[in-house]
């Protein structure tokens, strides 16, 4: 939610200063006022450029450190024990790091159109084969019982 406020506002003073450049162009406001426009827009689009870095970072930690939980704590194996081999709460934990990996994807996007360098993904596709092997492993008896 902070990134995109950050980015809204980044849009809000780009579209200001294509109303500059337009005022400008038609003799309705002096160099100054465009320089000041743009200026304010590069400082923005800096600032929306930090903040997907570290919203990079903290999703990142958060999706790896949900990762660890839900295989260190065996989330999945007691779910299923608790509610049989169609566990709703054991796919709908699934589900929602579904999501979590969803918003990852959204956020690479957004690098990718401010033309940045990806980040390192090594992380992510780490927690997702970590949450992936501790789903499959919980239903491994599953099988069996068929």
């Amino acid at each position: 939610d902070g990134y995109l406020a950050v980015a809204e506002s980044e849009v809000r003073h780009i579209q200001r200063s294509f109303v500059a450049l337009s005022d400008y162009e038609n003799c309705q406001s002096d160099s100054e006022g465009l320089l000041k426009s743009y200026a304010s827009s590069i400082s923005k689009m800096k600032k929306g450029h930090r903040k997907l870095k570290s919203t990079w970072r903290e999703v990142n930690n958060l999706f790896g450190e949900l990762s660890a939980v839900l295989r260190d704590s065996d989330v999945f194996g007691d779910l299923i024990y608790a509610e049989g081999c169609e566990s709703p709460l054991a796919q709908q934990t699934l589900q929602q790091a579904r999501f979590v990996l969803q918003s990852m994807i959204f956020l690479l996007h957004r690098f990718q159109a401010a033309s940045l360098r990806a980040p390192d993904l090594e992380e992510m596709k780490e927690s997702v084969s970590q949450i992936r092997k501790a789903y499959h492993q919980a239903r491994e008896g599953c099988a069996i019982h068929k």
